[in-house]
Protein backbone atom coordinates (compact mmCIF):
# COMPACT_ATOMS: atom_id res chain seq x y z
CA UNK A 1 0.00 0.00 0.00
CA UNK A 2 2.75 2.45 0.92
CA UNK A 3 4.48 1.47 -2.33
CA UNK A 4 2.02 3.58 -4.36
CA UNK A 5 2.90 6.64 -2.29
CA UNK A 6 6.65 6.01 -2.57
CA UNK A 7 6.42 5.40 -6.34
CA UNK A 8 4.43 8.63 -6.74
CA UNK A 9 6.99 10.67 -4.80
CA UNK A 10 9.93 8.91 -6.49
CA UNK A 11 8.64 9.97 -9.94
CA UNK A 12 8.70 13.60 -8.84
CA UNK A 13 11.72 13.68 -6.53
CA UNK A 14 14.23 10.82 -6.41
CA UNK A 15 15.16 9.67 -2.92
CA UNK A 16 16.92 6.81 -1.13
CA UNK A 17 15.43 3.67 0.41
CA UNK A 18 16.15 4.99 3.89
CA UNK A 19 14.29 8.20 3.03
CA UNK A 20 11.40 6.07 1.72
CA UNK A 21 11.13 4.38 5.10
CA UNK A 22 11.11 7.73 6.90
CA UNK A 23 8.34 8.91 4.58
CA UNK A 24 6.30 5.76 5.26
CA UNK A 25 6.72 6.21 9.01
CA UNK A 26 5.07 9.65 8.85
CA UNK A 27 1.86 8.43 7.17
CA UNK A 28 -1.10 6.52 8.60
CA UNK A 29 -3.52 4.29 6.72
CA UNK A 30 -7.18 5.30 6.85
CA UNK A 31 -10.33 3.55 5.56
CA UNK A 32 -13.36 5.77 4.98
CA UNK A 33 -16.90 5.09 3.85
CA UNK A 34 -18.78 6.55 0.93
CA UNK A 35 -20.29 9.98 1.72
CA UNK A 36 -17.90 10.69 4.63
CA UNK A 37 -16.16 14.07 4.55
CA UNK A 38 -12.44 14.67 4.66
CA UNK A 39 -12.88 18.46 4.78
CA UNK A 40 -15.74 20.74 5.69
CA UNK A 41 -15.90 24.42 4.90
CA UNK A 42 -14.95 26.59 7.88
CA UNK A 43 -12.78 23.94 9.55
CA UNK A 44 -8.99 23.75 9.52
CA UNK A 45 -7.40 21.06 7.31
CA UNK A 46 -5.37 19.18 9.94
CA UNK A 47 -4.36 16.27 7.68
CA UNK A 48 -3.53 15.75 4.02
CA UNK A 49 -4.10 12.47 2.28
CA UNK A 50 -2.90 10.38 -0.63
CA UNK A 51 -5.60 8.26 -2.26
CA UNK A 52 -4.63 4.60 -2.60
CA UNK A 53 -8.02 3.38 -3.80
CA UNK A 54 -11.28 5.27 -4.22
CA UNK A 55 -12.36 8.76 -5.20
CA UNK A 56 -13.70 12.03 -3.81
CA UNK A 57 -15.18 15.33 -4.88
CA UNK A 58 -14.42 18.87 -3.80
CA UNK A 59 -17.36 21.24 -3.67
CA UNK A 60 -18.47 24.61 -2.34
CA UNK A 61 -21.87 25.79 -1.15
CA UNK A 62 -23.38 28.59 -3.23
CA UNK A 63 -25.13 31.59 -1.69
CA UNK A 64 -28.38 29.80 -2.57
CA UNK A 65 -27.28 26.77 -0.54
CA UNK A 66 -26.54 24.51 -3.53
CA UNK A 67 -23.53 22.21 -3.73
CA UNK A 68 -21.25 23.11 -6.66
CA UNK A 69 -18.61 20.51 -7.59
CA UNK A 70 -15.22 22.10 -8.20
CA UNK A 71 -13.03 19.04 -8.79
CA UNK A 72 -12.72 15.29 -8.42
CA UNK A 73 -9.82 13.18 -7.18
CA UNK A 74 -8.94 9.56 -7.81
CA UNK A 75 -6.29 6.95 -7.07
CA UNK A 76 -2.78 8.44 -6.76
CA UNK A 77 -4.16 11.94 -6.08
CA UNK A 78 -3.71 14.09 -3.00
CA UNK A 79 -6.66 15.30 -0.93
CA UNK A 80 -6.71 18.36 1.30
CA UNK A 81 -6.46 22.12 1.16
CA UNK A 82 -2.82 23.21 0.95
CA UNK A 83 -3.45 26.76 2.20
CA UNK A 84 -5.50 25.59 5.17
CA UNK A 85 -3.07 22.74 5.92
CA UNK A 86 0.12 24.81 5.83
CA UNK A 87 -1.29 27.94 7.49
CA UNK A 88 -3.74 26.11 9.78
CA UNK A 89 -6.55 28.45 8.72
CA UNK A 90 -10.19 27.54 7.91
CA UNK A 91 -10.81 25.98 4.51
CA UNK A 92 -13.36 27.26 2.02
CA UNK A 93 -13.96 23.85 0.44
CA UNK A 94 -15.65 20.57 1.25
CA UNK A 95 -14.18 17.18 0.30
CA UNK A 96 -16.48 14.15 0.31
CA UNK A 97 -15.73 10.55 -0.63
CA UNK A 98 -17.82 9.16 -3.49
CA UNK A 99 -17.06 5.52 -2.63
CA UNK A 100 -15.37 3.55 0.12
CA UNK A 101 -11.78 4.80 0.00
CA UNK A 102 -8.36 3.80 1.30
CA UNK A 103 -5.86 6.58 1.82
CA UNK A 104 -2.64 7.41 3.61
CA UNK A 105 -2.80 10.52 5.76
CA UNK A 106 -0.23 12.82 7.26
CA UNK A 107 -0.80 15.38 10.00
CA UNK A 108 0.52 18.93 9.74
CA UNK A 109 2.94 18.14 12.57
CA UNK A 110 4.25 15.02 10.81
CA UNK A 111 4.51 16.97 7.56
CA UNK A 112 6.79 19.56 9.17
CA UNK A 113 8.84 16.78 10.78
CA UNK A 114 9.14 14.99 7.43
CA UNK A 115 10.29 18.17 5.68
CA UNK A 116 13.11 18.46 8.23
CA UNK A 117 14.14 14.79 7.97
CA UNK A 118 13.79 14.23 4.20
CA UNK A 119 14.72 17.32 2.18
CA UNK A 120 13.30 15.84 -1.05
CA UNK A 121 9.82 15.89 0.50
Amino acid sequence: MYDKLIEHIQRIVPHTKSESQIIKDHFTQLQVKKKEHFLKQGYVCRTAGFIIEGCYRNYVISSEGKEINTSFGFENWWIGDVGSFVNQTPTQINAQFLEDTTLLTISAENYLSLMNKVPCF
